[in-house]
């Protein structure tokens, strides 16, 4: 439909954590990094019909969920300084061909069990 449609974009949506590891994310990881895996073979498979495939890693940012996890956290106000400065660096990382980082990955934070 899309080739016949004379080319289109896909964006896949992975997470940070398919370009790094961190602990006790393992599973969550291999998933993500699937999805960039998938998403090569799709601008593989189908660049030559006008279809590109990008796909874009967001790294942990500070919602509601995010702030409950913090609220145990000793380094709360660091945790989040990190953040945001990975969101910073994120930008000034990003290449042609790479899984785009739209922010940085927060670790350190206490695992809810």
């Amino acid at each position: 439909m899309v080739a016949a449609a004379g080319g289109g974009v896909i964006v896949n949506v992975a997470a940070s954590l398919a370009l790094k590891a961190a602990r006790d994310r393992a599973i969550y990881a291999a998933t993500k990094a699937a999805v960039v895996g998938l998403t090569r073979s799709i601008a593989v498979d189908f660049g030559t019909q006008g279809i590109r495939a990008n796909c874009v890693a967001p790294g942990t940012t500070d919602t509601p969920w995010i702030g409950k996890v913090l609220a145990g956290a000793p380094n709360a106000d660091e945790l989040r300084a990190q953040m945001a400065a990975g969101i910073a660096a994120s930008a000034a990382a990003d290449v042609a061909g790479a899984p785009a980082r739209a922010a940085g990955a927060m670790h350190g934070a206490p695992r809810r069990t």
